[in-house]
């Protein structure tokens, strides 16, 4: 009986379809943990847990590469009293900045 070879080398459709799904994933999570409200929502309930204080905002804008767009930002304790309110903060170039060092 004679036996077939199998190549160790995968086919190149197999290779592209990989990447384009890991790529897609790497997209799509990106486009799900920055869009705004999810932006929002782990600001709001990540400041309250580490400094036990109230912040309250509206995303308008949040993207790594053009950066973080603020408005009506407020930081009150835990009573209510107000520490800072912010009408509109830009964090513009976000990530360029962060990698030449400017944060």
């Amino acid at each position: 009986m004679l036996r077939r070879r199998t190549s160790r080398m995968r086919p190149a459709w197999r290779r592209f379809a990989k990447i384009a799904g890991l790529l897609f994933g790497l997209i799509l999570a990106y486009q799900i943990l920055l869009h705004p409200s999810v932006v929002q929502y782990l600001i709001q309930n990540g400041f309250s847990t580490v400094t036990r204080s109230q912040i309250s905002l509206d995303v308008r804008r949040s993207s790594l590469l053009h950066g973080f767009h603020f408005e009506n930002l407020s930081i009150d304790t835990n009573e209510g009293d107000p520490i800072i309110k912010i009408p509109t903060l830009k964090l513009t170039w976000f990530l360029p900045g962060l990698l030449a060092g400017h944060a």
